[in-house]
């Protein structure tokens, strides 16, 4: 990508990944061996990141009592642990930046609305554009208003006011996004994933989905190393490397 992307200094909050590990997941690593109590269920989620933990939470929030979620190995372990886990709004694509403004709006609730702290922070974003990209920062700053988010373009001059630490003497234009932030990937979807489950959703990790499949009757068969289930319908949040 063309254009650099600088967060404004903060005082980061300390993160301690391997104690949050131990602490979150708790109860949700299976003992191997175990085998599923209910075979039928009505929605069944494959990929404990943290779109597939999103969408378990979400299922069983909106009231579908019979609701799995499959994941490989453990939550969170693939991609979204491995995020930096930036917040922003910055995208060419307007259903991208309406879906990033949702998600923005979840994660400055989440801990009131799913008890769980995943260290957010709102920050601001900085974008600098390289000579000859203003006209593509000015496109996007553009698309970002009209959809309502708070963003400027800014002289190179005043970059210091956002960020004193930053030279950008040879920077033609810039962006401050005030909205942007950060927050820790792995609480978020640990998080969704538990939420989902005292609502009464069902999670199988170490559980590896070999086949999908239409059974016939307008469902699916969910083939895996652990057992075969049935399902009115299936997610798919596997990621792109799956």
């Amino acid at each position: 990508r063309s254009l650099r992307v600088l967060s404004r200094p903060t005082q980061k909050r300390p993160l301690n990944r391997a104690l949050a590990r131990h602490h979150h997941a708790g109860g949700l690593i299976p003992t191997p061996g175990i085998p599923a109590a209910v075979s039928r269920y009505q929605a069944i989620v494959v990929g404990g990141g943290v779109h597939g933990a999103s969408i378990f939470h979400h299922l069983a929030a909106a009231g579908m009592d019979r609701v799995l979620l499959l994941e490989r190995k453990t939550l969170a372990c693939a991609a979204t642990g491995r995020s930096t886990g930036i917040i922003r709004h910055h995208y060419s694509q307007e259903v991208t930046v309406r879906l990033a403004m949702a998600s923005t709006r979840a994660f400055r609730r989440f801990r009131e609305e799913i008890g769980v702290d995943i260290a957010y922070v709102n920050n601001g974003l900085l974008f600098l554009a390289a000579r000859g990209e203003e006209a593509a920062l000015r496109t996007c700053v553009d698309q970002q208003r009209r959809l309502g988010v708070n963003v400027e373009l800014i002289d190179p001059a005043d970059v210091p006011r956002v960020h004193p630490d930053l030279v950008a003497d040879d920077v033609p234009l810039a962006a401050f996004e005030r909205d942007a932030g950060y927050a820790d990937p792995y609480s978020v979807a640990v998080g969704y994933a538990k939420a989902g489950e005292a609502k009464g959703g069902r999670i199988l990790q170490g559980t590896r989905v070999r086949d999908v499949r239409a059974d016939g009757r307008g469902g699916f068969a969910v083939s895996t190393d652990r057992g075969d289930f049935e399902a009115a319908c299936v997610g798919l949040a596997v990621g792109a490397w799956a």
